[in-house]
């Protein structure tokens, strides 16, 4: 019976411990979606329920993660985007004013590592470039944002025969 258990809860050569981050934080984000959607939460409306990285991610500091191309950071910058986001929204419409954000979602399938590596080097260049050319700390009306480009592999959806 041991055996089994400890076949059944180990991490050992079935998951990574980024899988398994990425399963706890989808899987929070899918019951918060559910509170969102039916608008209760204990019996009260929900306008906004935004879930704190201290739940979904405890101890993911982005700040404090060494590794830039770990599955952690990837999952500490999303984590502290979408309390941001959430809060910053709550303040908007609390004032009536909308949100102003930027969002994108695209997929592309790149030939090889070497490929992945050369696309990752331009597209941080092109940020950069864009960064310097934007970038006003001085300007009385400015706003500051924050940029978050994050990537990684997507499961091959299954073909129906």
């Amino acid at each position: 019976m041991r055996t089994i258990a400890r076949t059944l809860f180990s991490f050992r050569g079935r998951l990574s411990l980024g899988g398994f981050w990425a399963g706890v934080i989808g899987a929070a984000i899918v019951v918060i979606a559910a509170f969102i959607v039916t608008g209760t939460v204990g019996g009260r409306t929900a306008q906004y329920l935004v879930a704190s990285p201290k739940v979904l991610a405890p101890g993911m500091d982005p700040r404090k993660l060494k590794d830039k191309f770990s599955s952690s950071y990837l999952i500490a910058l999303a984590s502290r985007m979408a309390q941001e986001v959430g809060e910053a929204q709550a303040i908007a419409e609390k004032a009536g004013k909308p949100l102003p954000t930027l969002s994108t979602d695209v997929e592309i399938r790149l030939r090889s590592p070497r490929e992945r590596e050369a696309f990752a080097e331009e597209l941080l260049d092109a940020i950069a470039r864009l960064a310097a050319k934007y970038h006003d700390e001085t300007h009385p009306d400015g706003r500051t944002y924050r940029l978050v480009v994050g990537a990684h592999p997507i499961r091959p959806t299954r073909r129906k025969s």
